[in-house]
């Protein structure tokens, strides 16, 4: 970055302000998506420590259950 010139420094901050607000439009954007998700019934609100818990728990337990046996065991006991 050159900054030598103020029109150079002018530049710059002007570009790293459009790359901000290009970033927090995009995050906005899953917001509201997520939002009008749960509004439609679909997902689930995550806002306590025990959601947090409950969620992590399903997540294992689905990602178990989808696993096919030999991909549960450790490296040692899958057939070869």
């Amino acid at each position: 970055m050159n900054v030598d010139r103020p029109e150079d420094t002018v530049k710059e901050a002007c570009s790293l302000w459009a790359e901000r607000e290009q970033r927090r439009s995009e995050i906005l954007a899953i917001v509201y998506k997520s939002e009008a998700s749960l509004v439609q019934g679909k997902g689930r609100r995550v806002t306590t420590y025990e959601d947090v818990k409950k969620l992590v728990d399903d997540v294992k337990q689905r990602g178990t259950r989808d696993l096919p046996l030999n991909a549960r065991l450790p490296d040692c006991l899958r057939a070869q």
